[in-house]
């Protein structure tokens, strides 16, 4: 699980807010609570 977080950190670590919050159709799912 420890690789797994920190392969997955590595990914998100320095993305804007605008390229995290991106959806590519309106009402798509996201892994993030509204």
């Amino acid at each position: 699980m420890d690789d797994a977080y920190t392969r997955l950190r590595a990914r998100l670590s320095g993305l804007t807010d605008e390229e995290f919050f991106w959806q590519p159709v309106a009402d798509a799912w996201t892994i993030y609570e509204d």
